[in-house]
């Protein structure tokens, strides 16, 4: 038996679902998990069935395994954070976060960007 290890096989992806690029990007006011914490901006830049990146200040109070409430277009939703990463623009922080609780618009807006990027039924049926 041959196991391959990440070294031999280069990158993978652990995502149980794939991640959708938003277009126009979605402003969000990203807060703590309780109502006393103070909301600041950010922009969801995709999503998947199961989260979504967002680019924000690195001044937001979010790091791995904190909990904050995502707040688009008055559509609140509960998130948990699980990655916080640098980008290239000074100051800004790519977070990565996995939905917890959805607001049921919510899941539906991440529904249909998600069924975007899907093949129709035609081209599974046309396959070869």
């Amino acid at each position: 038996m041959t196991v391959a290890f990440e070294a031999d096989v280069g990158f993978f992806e652990r995502r149980i679902g794939r991640r959708i690029d938003v277009r126009p990007e979605i402003p969000v006011v990203v807060g703590g998990a309780d109502a006393s914490s103070s909301a600041e901006r950010a922009t969801m830049v995709d999503v998947s069935v199961t989260g979504a990146g967002l680019e924000g200040p690195e001044s937001l109070p979010l790091s791995p395994g904190s909990t904050a409430q995502l707040d688009i277009e008055g559509r609140v939703s509960a998130v948990r954070v699980a990655r916080a990463s640098t980008t290239e623009e000074p100051g800004v922080v790519h977070y990565g976060v996995e939905f917890t609780t959805l607001h049921p618009d919510v899941r539906e807006l991440v529904n249909d960007l998600v069924g975007e990027g899907r093949p129709g039924e035609n081209a599974w049926y046309n396959a070869t």
